[in-house]
């Protein structure tokens, strides 16, 4: 059996989990997902091979990389599937940490990963899951009744979404600087932010901003439905792993704009917002951790005019936008969960 390990902490993660469960199950393997840490007990007892999914965090996730060198150290088949947003601070790295598998989401982590001398064996990307793109394109309109419903009529404006817990690197607070001076060109652009009670007070006083505090509490089909039936969906973070949100809005043909971060590089076909500058960020969690993150800082401004430019592409069903739609989808097709996690499931079986 294929035990794949995460927590209940972060969305996107367990949504990864699930879906290396799910092409598992399609390969003929037993694999069940565990938001929880087990013990290498519980693997031994069990019988099971593990896939970690989580972020390398030597002072926050230091019990699941001890999980790792267990499962190492009692011939356990283990890899940890890992992602990180900066580097890792050197002084909670302890050489144990190299005594195991990981494999990286993208090149960005994996050269984050062995700055801090831990060594990568493969870089497996992220992947989306065409058949839950396909359900939420065939329920658009679920999505469609919760933008109406929030009080933006998608036939008098153009609809940009973004769906971020408030976490500083998320860049939610950018976002609202970036709404304000899209407000300054044009009025029939709205916002609409799913987020958590932490995000209210970033877009506070902005008529152009509606602001939902139901992340992580809407399910995936929801979710999805929303961005699909957006016509602009937004990442502002300053710092990512991945970044799986560009690669869902690519798969549902809708235009993404975002930050020109390194990991998102290796893969979007979306508008890419100049980065700047890069700021060591430490705390970017309400307590410690072990990661030093690495904000792209991008001009407010940069950000804001690409929104105008793409919104007046899409009112006018300009080519550009055929154009990215039909690359954005073939790429999304490549990175389909069945063609990715196959790779990363076979090196622990």
């Amino acid at each position: 059996m294929l035990a794949v390990v995460t927590s209940n902490r972060a969305v996107s993660l367990k949504n990864v989990a699930q879906h290396v469960v799910k092409v598992a199950k399609e390969m003929g393997v037993d694999a069940v997902v565990y938001e929880k840490l087990l013990s290498i007990a519980d693997l031994k007892r069990l019988g099971q091979s593990a896939i970690i999914v989580q972020q390398v965090d030597p002072a926050v996730t230091l019990s699941y990389m001890l999980l790792l060198y267990n499962c190492t150290k009692h011939g356990i088949q283990c890899v940890f599937y890992a992602t990180t947003e900066g580097s890792l601070d050197v002084k909670h790295v302890q050489a144990w940490m190299s005594e195991g598998r990981y494999v990286a989401v993208s090149n960005y982590v994996k050269e984050k990963l062995e700055e801090a001398g831990i060594p990568v064996e493969d870089v497996v990307h992220h992947g989306v899951d065409l058949e839950e793109i396909a359900n939420a394109s065939e329920n658009i309109h679920i999505g469609e009744k919760y933008i109406l419903n929030v009080g933006i009529d998608p036939s008098k404006y153009v609809v940009v979404t973004a769906v971020a817990r408030s976490l500083p690197r998320k860049g939610l607070w950018w976002l609202a600087k970036v709404a304000h001076e899209v407000a300054k060109v044009d009025p029939k652009i709205k916002f609409l932010v799913v987020t958590d009670n932490g995000g209210l007070e970033y877009f506070r006083g902005l008529d152009n901003a509606v602001v939902r505090t139901d992340f992580g509490s809407l399910d995936r089909a929801t979710n999805l439905a929303i961005i699909g039936a957006s016509h602009i969906h937004v990442v502002p973070s300053l710092s990512e792993g991945f970044g799986l949100t560009v690669l869902e809005s690519m798969a549902l043909g809708v235009p993404v704009v975002h930050a020109d971060l390194p990991p998102m590089r290796e893969f979007s076909v979306g508008w890419r917002v100049p980065v700047v500058d890069v700021v060591k960020f430490v705390q970017t969690r309400p307590y410690h951790s072990g990661v030093v993150y690495e904000h792209h800082i991008y001009r407010v401004e940069d950000f804001a005019k690409t929104i105008v430019e793409v919104a007046e592409m899409v009112r006018n069903n300009d080519e550009t936008i055929k154009q990215y739609r039909q690359k954005a989808v073939e790429k999304a097709t490549e990175m389909d969960i069945r063609n990715m996690y196959p790779k990363l499931i076979k090196k622990v079986l």
